[in-house]
């Protein structure tokens, strides 16, 4: 009888007997025997070890139903080890350690897939941000989240200081994509990987099938290849060329963008969110060899294309405040308070043209009655 898995059965609750039976007549003598297990053949198994008398020790072994909830996590707890690439050890398997991913289950229980990501063909990089997103938000056939097949490196990543931040973050980091051969070599990928990558290929297809990107997935195709399908996207649409190509086209749209004045289709908050829209873009392009967009440029292109001259006032404190030439927030809040304030004023100015028309309606009529009369008249 192997004692470490004796030890540990009963530290998660089992009586001596229960955990020799367990062992000698259940054939569950390793931690490998133990970890293959699902939560219903936990329960045959304690099940069977009860005998059909019960939990009566005249009848049977006793199982108490906080020893197989316990034994239960055990499993759970040898699946996430494997899951996140660690050496499993009897001495381990305390009630504190297993217990300890006890909300984790949960989740994985009443985990759904999020929804699809949307892809913008103007902005790659957010593009790409969002699809790591949206893998994130999905599980594998093993409940891993998907964005583990296309890591950086295709290799377990380095224990980060002071460990993971969440345990979504740890299987991404650390699940496993190669097997161990009989030669103790890693050179085969895991059935699971495999699973993992076609599903990965799968929600891929799904949402460029009708974009022109697809050209670029539809490749992988036959293999099912997802992290393939997911990296020629990136260094097609994040390449050097295509990242110079992105970032002129963006900036030509900065230089064009215009501002004239208020009105229902076009006003100055519309305005600014081109321009901060565009800055992402460019800002998003500097992990890829772009230097992204400079303060002073962003000021620049902001006022450049402020067309209208009821703003030259703040467009010329702007150009002689050096402060303000590399503060584009502060920019946009003096051009918001001036156009604020007009309006403000407005409804007096308004409220004048109105009377002045009807002034001139008034005239008008007069002129067209004392006409009709003296037309009249000479009849």
């Amino acid at each position: 009888m192997n004692p470490d898995m004796h030890a540990a059965l009963c530290r998660l609750g089992f009586s001596a007997q229960a955990a020799s039976d367990i062992i000698g007549e259940q054939g569950i003598d390793t931690l490998e025997e133990l970890r293959v297990l699902d939560d219903k053949e936990v329960e045959s198994l304690c099940k069977v070890v009860r005998k059909p008398g019960g939990t009566s020790t005249m009848t049977g072994t006793v199982v108490s139903l906080r020893a197989e909830a316990n034994l239960k996590m055990a499993v759970y707890y040898l699946k996430y080890l494997e899951r996140t690439s660690r050496p499993a050890d009897t001495n381990n398997i305390t009630l504190k350690s297993v217990r300890a991913l006890r909300t984790h289950k949960q989740w994985e229980a009443e985990h759904k897939d999020v929804t699809a990501a949307t892809i913008s063909m103007k902005d790659w990089p957010k593009t790409i941000q969002s699809l790591v997103e949206y893998l994130k938000g999905c599980l594998g056939v093993t409940k891993i989240p998907l964005a583990y097949v296309i890591r950086d490196e295709a290799g377990i990543f380095p224990e980060p200081p002071g460990g993971y931040t969440t345990r979504q973050q740890e299987l991404i980091a650390r699940a496993p994509n190669l097997a161990v051969g009989s030669a103790g070599m890693a050179n085969t990928f895991t059935q699971t990987y495999l699973d993992d990558r076609s599903k990965v290929w799968e929600l891929l297809s799904a949402i460029t099938r009708d974009l022109e990107c697809w050209s670029y997935v539809m490749p992988a195709q036959k293999t099912r290849d997802g992290r393939s399908t997911f990296f020629n996207l990136k260094l097609h649409y994040l390449g050097f060329n295509n990242v110079d190509n992105m970032a002129a086209t963006t900036e030509r749209k900065l230089q064009t963008n215009s501002y004239t004045g208020e009105t229902r289709k076009w006003n100055f908050e519309k305005y600014v969110w081109v321009h901060v829209d565009h800055h992402a873009i460019l800002n998003g392009l500097r992990e890829y060899g772009y230097s992204g967009i400079d303060k002073r440029t962003m000021v620049r292109y902001l006022t450049a294309g402020i067309k209208t001259t009821s703003l030259d006032h703040v467009k010329t404190r702007i150009l002689s405040d050096a402060s303000l030439q590399e503060n584009f927030s502060a920019c946009v809040n003096l051009f918001q308070d001036f156009i604020t304030q007009k309006e403000a004023e407005s409804p007096n100015i308004i409220i004048a043209e109105i009377h002045d028309t009807l002034s001139r309606k008034e005239q008008k009529s007069k002129y067209k009655n004392y006409n009709n009369s003296h037309k009249t008249g000479s009849n």
